[in-house]
């Protein structure tokens, strides 16, 4: 299974880019654009992998997020992408107040169209 991971770079997303690669055969596609809560060192043991691609795509990029799918083609997403400055308990029923259009695109693909 080829498995695209947003938010890869950051501690969480990392873990589990290095889990699959190490501990399954799955195939890790890591989309991040890395900030200072990123850290490309913690990937240094599986960037070399042949099931491992990184992408430096900012998930807002349409584009640039249309043509990792088209690329890479995933068959599933996990949204580990998160903003660290965004203060999580202000946020009214655990919603975000700001949109990520990840959700978007990947219904527009899954859809066809």
């Amino acid at each position: 299974m080829k498995i695209l991971i947003t938010g890869g770079a950051g501690f969480i997303g990392s873990a589990v880019a290095r889990h699959m690669i190490d501990e399954t055969n799955d195939e890790a596609v890591n989309v991040d654009k890395p900030t200072y809560a990123g850290n490309l060192e913690s990937l240094k043991s599986v960037a070399t992998s042949e099931r491992y691609a990184f992408e430096q795509v900012d998930i807002c990029d349409t584009t640039a997020l249309e043509r990792v799918f088209n690329e890479h083609q995933p068959d599933a997403v996990v949204h580990l992408l998160w903003n660290i400055a965004a203060p999580a308990h202000k946020f009214a029923n655990g919603f975000l107040p700001f949109r990520l259009p990840l959700s978007q695109n990947c219904n527009r693909w899954h859809s066809g169209c």
